[in-house]
């Protein structure tokens, strides 16, 4: 509701809706809050796309089958020895450097 129609997309082998939905929080960024797909034919939620990169993908679970050890398995990143801190500085330049590598196409 109240989102921009931007045509379907196939995600996960589901023909999709996309929208997005709401502005940006940040002041001057020109992405939407959250890029919505849901299934064409039913309306589902199929994947949510936040600003800020974060992809939330919908699964299906079923009784007695507990999936793939690859759907449970964490990122590689998790599991780094070392974690580099950022200053607040280095943060901005970072997210303000990103922003103007952005197309203006739908991304995803």
């Amino acid at each position: 509701q109240n989102g921009t129609y931007h045509g379907q997309k196939v995600i996960n082998g589901r023909n999709c809706d996309v929208w997005d939905i709401s502005h940006s929080l940040v002041p001057f960024d020109p992405r939407p809050f959250i890029t919505f797909y849901d299934d064409a034919a039913t309306g589902a939620m199929v994947r949510e796309v936040f600003f800020v990169g974060v992809t939330d993908d919908v699964v299906e679970l079923e009784p007695g089958n507990l999936g793939t050890d690859e759907f449970y398995q964490l990122p590689a990143d998790c599991f780094k020895d070392n974690v580099e801190m950022l200053s607040e500085a280095e943060m901005r330049n970072l997210y303000f450097n990103k922003l103007a590598g952005l197309s203006s196409t739908l991304m995803v």
